[in-house]
């Protein structure tokens, strides 16, 4: 059996495959990691299924932890009429009534579905920026999510997974970003997000502050 492609979105992609459990929902941090986790997910649910998979993206750490999870959403370009498919965040969100879907207009006017849309159909695939509610904390902030087009029981769909961005002007909440949360989470990602929102916090005083 020929060996798994490596992933090239990831830093350490020439020993990095699919197949290294470390692509994980536990281990998203950066888009970098969002990528690499979608491309695994895609190539999860090729490998086994739609039943187990779906299981799985409910059900195991591997792909559900906190605020990472997988969506699946129906690919048309009328997203009024576009069902959610899989939702592991919120499993209530799925249904055939793409009513359940009201919220796919952002606090920013952007369609999330017509622009995951128009992605698909213009990249195969890529970024998507918008605000959501980040059911960790209730409060709608912006995420960026990677997706990629996906047959789910024969019906075209794009699959993602997406992280909030909490060091963005007018986003840095003191309830997110903290002392507390880095000490919890001493990683690189949580150090940067930590010294760039106290970076904007002194230079919305007035202050000029750098990051070296």
């Amino acid at each position: 059996m020929a060996a798994a492609p490596a992933l090239a979105s990831h830093p350490d992609s020439e020993a990095l495959t699919c197949a290294d459990r470390s692509v994980s929902a536990t281990a998203v941090r950066t888009t970098q990691d969002v990528q690499a986790f979608v491309q695994c997910a895609r190539e999860f649910l090729e490998e086994v299924g739609e039943d187990k998979a779906y299981d799985a993206f409910h059900n195991d750490t591997r792909w559900k932890s906190g605020p990472i999870y997988i969506f699946i959403t129906e690919l048309i370009p009328d997203g009024t009429q576009a069902r959610s498919l899989v939702h592991a965040g919120r499993p209530e969100r799925e249904t055939t009534d793409p009513a359940m879907l009201g919220d796919r207009i952002d606090t920013f006017g952007t369609d999330i579905i017509a622009e995951g849309v128009r992605i698909i159909r213009t990249n195969g695939g890529g970024f998507s920026y918008y605000g959501f509610e980040n059911y960790e904390t209730g409060l709608v902030s912006p995420k960026v999510s990677y997706i990629l087009p996906v047959s789910w029981r024969g019906i075209p769909a794009m699959l993602g997974a997406g992280i909030y961005l909490r060091d963005l002007p007018g986003t840095c909440r003191s309830e997110e970003v903290n002392a507390m949360e880095l000490e919890a989470d001493p990683s690189d990602e949580r150090l940067q997000e930590f010294v760039r929102c106290a970076a904007m916090e002194l230079e919305s005083k007035g202050y000029f502050a750098t990051i070296t």
